[in-house]
């Protein structure tokens, strides 16, 4: 029997999560075997402006190696373990950066030194902002987590093409039936059943939730797009409709604090923890098929628990789990957009 060719499966996701769709500029709905897959995509460009030798005009587009980047993220969350709305900013400063990183590299310095000090200028930002969000001892452990995790990344990436076609289209077949057979049908059990155990209460909060994620997600990609159609020549206009964006984005705090707290008095009220716990259990179940899946097709070897779930499944968050409908799970799913 022919052995199949290796390569690590981070950057294998790429093609069978992420798609073409993570390109876009604009909150999508993916629709997948069956299943919708929310991919919400926006993020900010600040302008930058140098002295003389900088070309002022930047551009509103997704970085090169966005999606090594959001690996490389998600792994350090995995490890740092940020409540929602920190590692939402954290990511947003982080794409930002690098946005603005290559936008400079790109431009023409009549000396080199001008060109390391708007680098070292714009790292010192990036730090400031981070500030913010990582308390000392966080940003410490970030610092040295992502720079690992984007060099593995990197270093993944250029193996990638050692997959051939038919496994990455076995692989992607593989995924989508054990999604299909192992992973839907308790998600769409467990959530009825949730359902059935929720008090009023609870339910009118999902509900509200829903509508809440669902307007923010409308007025933030209804701003971002008004804000792309504004000509870069019209610079107030442009630096103006970002910083009302960047406002309208502090709306998502309040929101993923109430998901937390939904989150926590359901995992301890009786009715509801027993479920909540089985989903839990459910999701290290899937975790470890996943690397048995993965393991046939790909050289690193990750442990289980550090396999990103979303990434494969995304309805199997918590989350994404609770905003199901369950008397329509087919229906699309809400989730909060990152910028």
């Amino acid at each position: 029997m022919k052995k199949k060719q290796l390569i690590s499966f981070e950057k294998v996701n790429k093609k069978v999560i992420y798609l073409a769709a993570n390109l876009s500029n604009h909150s999508i709905m993916l629709k997948l075997n069956q299943i919708y897959l929310p991919i919400s995509i926006l993020y900010i460009l600040s302008t930058l402006s140098c002295q003389n030798n900088v070309n002022t005009n930047t551009t509103e587009s997704t970085p090169q190696n966005y999606e090594m980047i959001v690996a490389a993220l998600q792994n350090v969350q995995d490890s740092l373990q940020l409540n929602e709305a920190d590692f939402e900013r954290v990511n947003d400063i982080i794409i930002k950066y690098e946005n603005e990183s290559r936008e400079v590299k790109k431009q023409k310095f009549n000396n080199p030194k001008s060109k390391q000090q708007v680098m070292q200028n714009l790292l010192k930002s990036r730090r400031a902002e981070l500030s913010d969000v990582l308390k000392p001892k966080q940003m410490m452990t970030f610092n040295k987590l992502y720079k690992e995790s984007l060099a593995n990344e990197r270093r993944n990436a250029q193996q990638e093409k050692q997959l051939s076609k038919e496994d990455h289209k076995a692989l992607s077949q593989e995924i989508q039936t054990y999604r299909k057979e192992s992973v839907m049908p308790v998600i769409a059990e467990q959530r009825r059943a949730l359902e059935a155990a929720m008090s009023l209460t609870d339910k009118t909060q999902i509900t509200s939730l829903r509508e809440k994620t669902q307007a923010f997600n409308k007025a933030l990609s209804d701003k971002k797009a008004t804000c792309a159609a504004i000509k870069q020549t019209n610079k107030p206009a442009k630096v103006a409709c970002r910083r009302e964006l960047r406002n309208l984005q502090k709306n998502q705090e309040p929101i993923a604090k109430e998901f937390e707290q939904l989150i926590t008095l359901l995992e301890e009220k009786p009715g509801t923890q027993t479920i909540m716990s089985a989903m839990d259990t459910k999701r290290d179940v899937w975790r470890a098929d996943l690397k048995k899946i993965l393991d046939t097709y790909t050289e690193q070897k990750l442990e289980a628990d550090k396999i990103p779930l979303r990434k494969y499944f995304r309805l199997a968050p918590t989350s994404a789990f609770l905003l199901l409908d369950p008397a329509n799970i087919n229906q699309p799913v809400p989730e909060l957009d990152s910028e």
